[in-house]
């Protein structure tokens, strides 16, 4: 077996200063690189713009804009000016309503229709075995008998 071969200054001989610089060098490394890293989040947060988004601000910019859009398709400049007062229908479009919305209501409740997605999906289908009626029976019959009677042709291969 060999005897260890002592590295050059690390040997017994080897002064402790040599350690201890090894040692101090690490520490300098770690320091430095803890250091590169808070500049680099500080400069990160720096350069962050983002604000916090009020949901309620643009909900309300949303609609005035879609407000906005239907006044310019009207060809108006300002909302017309209604009254909200005493409003009072005929009878015959009262009667007229009614009768429209137990329509829909009787359709609805009488035949429930199938959603698109049920739409798009195939149907199950059923098979029923029927018996063969006595004139097709027939003629299967003669077809079996014509090709048990055939002798099966002999292959010549040489």
């Amino acid at each position: 077996m060999r005897a260890p071969v002592p590295r050059s200054g690390a040997g017994r001989s080897g002064s402790p200063c040599a350690s201890r610089g090894l040692g101090t060098r690490r520490a300098t490394g770690w320091l430095f690189l803890l250091l590169l890293a808070l500049e680099c989040l500080g400069s990160a947060f720096a350069l962050s713009t983002c604000k916090t988004v009020d949901m309620e601000l643009m909900k309300r910019k949303r609609i005035e804009a879609i407000r906005g859009q239907i006044l310019s398709k009207l060809k108006l400049s300002s909302p017309p000016d209604v009254d909200q007062g005493d409003v009072s229908l005929s009878e015959e479009i009262v009667a007229l309503y009614n009768i429209t919305t137990d329509l829909i209501k009787e359709k609805v409740t009488e035949e429930p229709r199938e959603t698109p997605q049920e739409e798009y999906y195939a149907k199950e289908v059923h098979m029923f075995k029927m018996l063969p009626s006595n004139d097709v029976l027939g003629r299967h019959d003669q077809l079996e008998q014509r090709n048990t009677n055939s002798k099966p042709a002999e292959i010549s291969g040489r």
